[in-house]
């Protein structure tokens, strides 16, 4: 038997890949963090880790979108710090 792998959609390039290798985004309430655990309670949006995705959802904002609602510069400014220890 084949164990299923949890897939997520990357917000910046749409292409879906396995949960583990992505980024998460959460908003719990109105606090929005980088949840690196992938478990914590909330909405989630994902973006793939690496440096072109990451940079592409947050110079379009894509979070956003995803949430429907205003998501603080911080993360972004966070996600583009963890973009830049990234190789393509």
């Amino acid at each position: 038997m084949i164990k299923h792998i949890p897939e997520r959609k990357c917000v910046a390039c749409g292409e879906h890949f396995p949960q583990k290798t992505m980024i998460k985004v959460t908003k719990s309430g109105d606090t929005f963090f980088i949840d690196e655990t992938k478990k914590a309670n909330g909405r989630g949006a994902y973006v793939c880790a690496n440096r072109k995705c990451i940079e592409l959802a947050c110079t379009k904002k894509q979070f956003n979108r995803s949430f429907k609602t205003s998501v603080p510069e911080e993360i972004y400014e966070e996600l583009l710090k963890l973009s830049q220890n990234m190789e393509d």
